[in-house]
């Protein structure tokens, strides 16, 4: 994607967030909090990714 826009729907489609999810899961993180809040993120898309084919984020980012 080129851009989000921070105030209305962007709807992401399920190949963009492979990439996504690829790039997240190369992060480096040192805290464990964030690496934790990472991998609970990265397994709900994972788990949405099943049943859709994609995941409009919405609201303000």
């Amino acid at each position: 994607m080129k851009a989000l826009d921070p105030c209305w729907d962007n709807p992401i489609t399920k190949d963009v967030w492979v990439g996504i999810l690829s790039e997240l899961d190369q992060q480096v993180v040192a805290e464990p909090e964030l690496r934790n809040f990472l991998n609970q993120f990265t397994a709900w898309v994972r788990n949405h990714l099943q049943l859709a084919d994609g995941i409009e984020v919405t609201g303000n980012l």
